[in-house]
């Protein structure tokens, strides 16, 4: 399925880095990541594959007290 580049930007904000459900998110990061995606993080961390994107979640969530 194609996507817009705004669909996939919105997707990204609200179904990966707004969601803390880890299956859900996890199902999305599958879905709208190549599995060879980089992932640069604003804080210069740099994510390569979609285990590390999500795990990058998973540490910023854990900093954050959720």
């Amino acid at each position: 399925m194609s996507q817009t580049l705004s669909t996939l930007l919105l997707r990204n904000l609200h179904d990966v880095f707004g969601e803390i459900d880890p299956v859900r998110r996890r199902a999305t990061v599958d879905e709208i990541f190549h599995e060879d995606a980089v992932f640069y993080d604003p804080n210069g961390g740099i994510y390569r594959g979609c285990d590390e994107i999500d795990m990058d979640f998973i540490f910023h969530l854990s900093k954050s007290g959720f």
